[in-house]
């Protein structure tokens, strides 16, 4: 009569058995023996453990390595409860039998275009599906500002870090599906199982089993087995994660809601603000550098801010100011004019400014130390009482 712990054990047992015998590309002989494992497994303990003890010395070892990993518990402790010794070095050419007849991966391609806390959430589940299987994540190329403002190599940049350890963005000249499905058979993957949003299973499932086997312009892949699931609805009016989009992210930054894009990243990233200055760039958006009352005397719609003619209607409604033509000043000229006190402020005033130099470049990306310089200069201007 069996114990409690071997009946406890038994459950396992019969789980991993039926995990076994159902798993795709798991050699045929070994199925035979989980299946048979598991009738056996859920008569008793017992009842296992006498057939278990019938079998050949290199099923018995390679059945107790495979017991081992799908029940995880420790090699003594399948040992103890079976009854019997292996070597880690037969298992270990077990498993590189069978992993030579199931080489499989788990991939997802994608523009993640930023990247997102669903994209993270989409790499977890990733992971719990693929069986054990390697997983991949691609990204395209493609580059634009309005839907790709950030490139393949920032891509990877900014979202490995989000990302469950042991998956990053594979670093791949791989721009379209097929140059993606090429390259995995080239690195010897037989079965691929890819994840995709629920819209579109029908269609990637369709097209890579079309051209499955088929010699073409896009190269030539033949798996064994094509797998195309669902990463899961999402609701684009729910809150968090789960209605969280790239496109959203995008809006963000197009209407300088830095907080909400901040706020939509995971928690603790810390490359947030970071990522916020190179979708700003990608996509050609600058803060406006001029106070909210501006826009009570300044039409920008009319008058773009930085043009001559901006400059001359500006200066045709402000008191005292006469229209100058500053793109004819010399600036170096006009700097040697300021007494040496000045400029030296000046340059005392620059070095402070340039231990902000983050928040200017978070700010005004491209344009900061020319926005430093100057501000070092209003500053040595209004010091030493001198018009700017």
């Amino acid at each position: 009569m069996s114990t409690k712990t071997e009946d406890d054990f038994n459950k396992l047992v019969t789980k991993a058995m039926k995990q076994m015998s159902i798993l795709k590309g798991m050699p045929a002989d070994v199925q035979t023996l989980a299946k048979e494992g598991e009738k056996q497994s859920k008569k008793g303990f017992d009842f296992f453990k006498k057939w278990y003890k019938s079998l050949e010395y290199d099923d018995r070892t390679a059945l107790a390595g495979e017991i081992e990993h799908y029940t995880r518990q420790r090699k003594r402790t399948v040992q103890s409860m079976l009854g019997v010794k292996y070597e880690s070095k037969e298992l270990k050419s077990f498993k590189e039998i069978t992993e030579a007849s199931d080489k499989g991966v788990t991939f997802t391609f994608g523009r993640f275009n930023p990247p997102t806390v669903g994209h993270m959430k989409l790499a977890a589940k990733m992971k719990q599906i693929s069986k054990g299987h390697d997983v991949k994540m691609f990204t395209s190329h493609t580059t634009d500002k309005k839907k790709n403002p950030l490139t393949n190599a920032q891509i990877r940049k900014y979202m490995n870090p989000m990302l469950p350890r042991g998956i990053n963005i594979a670093s791949s000249d791989s721009k379209t599906i097929f140059n993606v499905l090429t390259s995995l058979y080239n690195d010897g993957y037989r079965h691929i199982q890819m994840v995709v949003g629920s819209d579109r299973i029908g269609e990637f499932d369709r097209l890579i089993k079309k051209y499955n086997g088929i010699k073409s312009t896009h190269g030539y892949y033949k798996f064994e087995s094509i797998n195309v699931v669902s990463a899961g609805d999402r609701d684009p009016d729910a809150e968090g994660a789960a209605g969280m989009s790239a496109s959203k992210m995008r809006q963000f930054v197009d209407s300088g809601d830095k907080d909400s894009f901040l706020n939509a990243l995971p928690r603790g990233y810390k490359l947030g603000k970071q990522l916020y200055t190179a979708v700003q760039v990608g996509m050609g958006v600058t803060e406006e550098i001029f106070p909210d009352f501006m826009y009570e005397i300044y039409d920008p719609s009319v008058h773009e801010w930085g043009t001559e003619e901006g400059r001359e209607y500006a200066q045709s409604f402000t008191p005292g100011q006469n229209i100058i033509d500053y793109s004819k000043l010399d600036r170096n000229r006009n700097e040697e004019e300021l007494p040496k006190n000045v400029l030296a402020y000046k340059e005392k005033m620059y070095k402070e400014l340039k231990k902000e130099r983050d928040k200017f470049k978070e700010k005004y990306a491209g344009r900061s130390d020319e926005v430093m310089h100057a501000t070092a200069m209003n500053m040595a201007k209004r010091k030493y009482g001198y018009n700017s």
